[in-house]
């Protein structure tokens, strides 16, 4: 479980060079953790029952950040593309 959300979150930020991802890692790891722990009512991940390990990993496939995040996300990143181009 850890390796799948770790990998989608570096995917959600734009890679572990983007600029959201030195900036905002923190919120995106502390995002997709808190909405996999509320979605399975359990208070940390490790407490997934082992039958219920497919669905946890369905789930972290298919998490993607809130709205604000994204927008928080493509800015930095296109922050990073404009500071690449000067």
């Amino acid at each position: 479980l850890q390796n799948k959300a770790k990998s989608i979150a570096i995917e959600s930020l734009g890679g572990h060079k983007s600029n959201a991802y030195k900036k905002i890692s923190r919120k995106v790891f502390s995002g997709i953790w808190r909405d996999f722990n509320n979605h399975f009512m359990i208070p940390r991940y490790s407490e997934l029952p082992r039958k219920q390990f497919e669905e946890g990993m369905k789930f972290l496939g298919m998490w993607q950040p809130n709205t604000s995040l994204r927008i928080d996300i493509q800015e930095l990143n296109k922050q990073q593309n404009i500071d690449e181009v000067m």
